[in-house]
């Protein structure tokens, strides 16, 4: 275990356009309901090869390792072996230390995956290559009431003319996270695109909407945002 940490700490992580990550993950989100003993997601082992993989939680500082984690979670296994078109469950349980009730409290899942040549490797000049999935984990109170859609549903919409376009603010009055993957509105038969953003509970962002130069002839956007089972769900409102 100490060699496997060493080597994790000195690793060179390469970008998906050079490599690709075998062990891939069952689900790009978790939803962790406060009143659950615990959850679980799968680890996938797509390749041809063994590899060792190293699971850990943070609060958002994707500078945080296995060793530096401060989250109030405890993962089991937090270190395995995954053997090529094997998979090996990943169980998540909350140690009760006290989080927020009115609101859903926002976690990351990281699972990095080691290569047998860098585990086994012993020159200490070579290339340490690993990959790491990373995934948002949603620590749900149980005294929130509603949903991800109907809160989603209620988002408030404004438009602002500026300088040199339109900025469109976004305010969440619920007390769940909403990550918005698209957000796009309709001008004179042309379609202007906003960047997806996530979106806090009770809170606000404000984004540009890309090219639009007036708020002329504009009264509503279309949007797009991710439900607990990870799928793209798209509605329209009015902005103001």
């Amino acid at each position: 275990m100490t060699k496997l940490k060493y080597l994790v700490a000195g690793a060179l992580a390469l970008s998906a356009s050079l490599a690709s990550a075998s062990v891939i993950l069952q689900g790009t989100r978790i939803v962790y309901p406060a009143n659950s003993k615990d959850v679980t997601i799968v680890a996938e082992n797509t390749g041809s090869q063994p590899a060792l993989v190293q699971a850990w939680m943070d609060r958002g500082d994707d500078l945080k390792t296995l060793d530096t984690d401060e989250t109030p979670f405890v993962l089991t296994p937090p270190i395995f072996r995954l053997n090529p078109e094997k998979t090996q469950s990943i169980r998540i349980i909350y140690n009760k230390e006290p989080l927020p009730k009115d609101r859903e409290s926002l976690f990351w899942l990281n699972v990095l995956e080691v290569p047998p040549t860098l585990a086994d490797a012993t020159d200490a000049n070579a290339l340490r290559v690993t990959f790491r999935t990373r995934i948002k984990m949603f620590f749900r109170p149980a005294e929130l009431s509603g949903d991800v859609r109907k809160a989603a549903s209620e988002m408030q919409w404004g438009l602002t003319q500026i300088a040199d376009g339109v900025d469109i603010s976004i305010k969440n009055p619920s007390p769940y996270y909403i990550t918005l993957t698209d957000v796009s509105a309709a001008v004179g038969g042309k379609e202007y695109k906003a960047d997806g953003q996530m979106v806090a509970p009770f809170g606000s962002i404000t984004i540009p909407l890309n090219g639009l130069k007036t708020t002329e002839g504009l009264s509503k956007v279309t949007y797009s945002f991710i439900d607990d089972q990870g799928a793209n769900v798209t509605m329209e409102s009015k902005a103001k």
